[in-house]
């Protein structure tokens, strides 16, 4: 069950941000094929990706199945220690970033 709630906390972003599969895989730095693994519970995470899914809205809670009253502290030095951003203060350029690579990888696949 606990993989099944990593997979629904990123899937939930993916289609706020109104992303395919692929794209979101682009976005996370994960192939698409990694990505088809990791929803269908064949491959877990590397914190380097649970770092940029954090970057992109996806919340630590989620991604770490932690309370706030329990390791929470431990979670947010770890993401700290890794020069992850709060999203809350990068929104709007993150959000530009985003658009951004959904124009590219969507040009790349006109082409």
């Amino acid at each position: 069950m606990k993989h099944q709630q990593h997979v629904d906390a990123l899937e939930f972003r993916r289609d706020q941000y109104g992303l395919s599969q692929s794209e979101w895989a682009y976005i996370l730095g994960l192939s698409p094929s990694h990505y088809n693994d990791f929803i269908k519970g064949r491959r877990g995470l590397s914190l380097q990706v649970a770092a940029k899914a954090f970057e992109y809205g996806v919340p630590a809670e989620a991604i770490f199945q932690c309370k706030r009253d329990k390791g929470y502290g431990d979670i947010m030095r770890l993401l700290a220690d890794r020069k992850v951003k709060s999203l809350k203060t990068q929104l709007a350029a993150k959000k530009k970033k985003i658009e951004q690579k959904i124009v590219a990888i969507r040009a790349r696949g006109k082409e």
